[in-house]
């Protein structure tokens, strides 16, 4: 198999810079093969390309799924944050209390600095990284409220205890996802 063919197999599903920098790679460990007495063949060289490209899925991101973070539905950050903000304005014209107010303020402090911070992203990861805050925020909220509110029962508490679970474990996949948005 020819170093072209087997680059079209091997990384013919990742954007075009990563296709070219692996391409400058890969060329260089064929050609360096040769020079040493190898075949030339680049599948015998490098393995089978459907593993490899499994392999590179690990560091690198598909064109598939680049494409549709940029098209990430904007309407989710801003529920999330609504959402967010909905407990504690609610609590605040049942009983007005200081906590209540606190909540609003921290929410939107947070979520300002968050929208400050990722404004120089590129799109792709501003946009993957704004849902993750707005959805952490609501997340934190209702546990907030959950565990430390009105009074609740123990499947209360454990449900908030499984949501902060949830919300960890999608935190870090989305920073297992930014990291190969980051390479890619």
């Amino acid at each position: 198999m020819t170093l072209d063919q087997w680059l079209q197999e091997a990384t013919g599903s990742f954007p075009r810079g990563v296709r070219e920098r692996l391409a400058q790679e890969y060329g260089a460990h064929l050609e360096d093969s040769v020079t040493a007495g190898g075949s030339g063949n680049a599948e015998d060289l490098f393995g089978k390309p459907a593993i490899v490209e499994k392999a590179l899925n690990k560091s690198y991101i598909k064109k598939k799924d680049l494409l549709s973070l940029e098209k990430q539905p904007f309407w989710i950050i801003w529920l999330s944050l609504g959402s967010a903000l909905l407990l504690p304005i609610m609590s605040l014209f049942h009983r007005l209390t200081l906590l209540s107010a606190l909540s609003i303020t921290i929410i939107l402090t947070t979520f300002a600095c968050i929208w400050y911070v990722t404004k120089n992203r590129p799109p792709q990861r501003r946009v993957a990284l704004r849902i993750l805050a707005a959805y952490s925020i609501l997340v934190l909220t209702l546990v907030e409220d959950q565990l430390f509110g009105s009074p609740s029962s123990l499947v209360t508490k454990l449900l908030g205890l499984v949501m902060l679970l949830g919300l960890f474990s999608m935190i870090l996949g989305s920073l297992a996802k930014d990291k190969r948005i980051k390479r890619t």
